[in-house]
């Protein structure tokens, strides 16, 4: 009966210690698992703003550019500017910051709203522009 004893704790802390050992080994790929969508968050997040960053400077670079030209009159085609990254940041907000989802249509809208003034305002100034460069123009007003 002594024999079995010892041969019946011996399985028994198998199991016990293969127990502990499957709890612990689940935990630590639970808390892996959180610190790791946590970073992916965090980097989606980082680019968010990086990309809302550009965002800011691009519309930035088009208003000086605008305020340029019309200081100067002048009205030739626009230069190289630095591409808007709407869609992209669309993306990322809605999978990522959909609580920021409804702001970002208004900042949508507003850009789009931006980008309607400065149509108008080109086709305006290069009307005016056509007008002073024209020599019925010139003749008529002599008249």
């Amino acid at each position: 009966m002594n024999a079995w004893i010892g041969i019946i704790g011996i399985v028994i802390g198998t199991f016990l210690g293969g127990g502990v050992s499957w709890f612990n080994s689940r935990f630590q790929l639970r808390h892996q698992a959180e610190t790791e969508r946590k970073k992916f968050i965090l980097q989606k997040m980082e680019t968010i703003h990086e990309l809302l960053s550009n965002y800011k400077h691009s519309y930035r670079m088009l208003t000086a550019e605008m305020l340029k030209r019309y200081a100067s009159e002048e009205f030739e085609e626009l230069p190289e500017l630095p591409e808007i990254p709407s869609e992209k940041l669309k993306m990322l907000v809605g999978f990522y910051a959909s609580e920021l989802n409804d702001s970002f249509q208004d900042v949508e809208k507003e850009g789009e709203t931006y980008g309607t003034l400065i149509g108008d305002h080109l086709v305006a100034a290069a009307r005016q522009s056509k007008k002073r460069a024209s020599p019925s123009s010139f003749i008529n007003r002599g008249k």
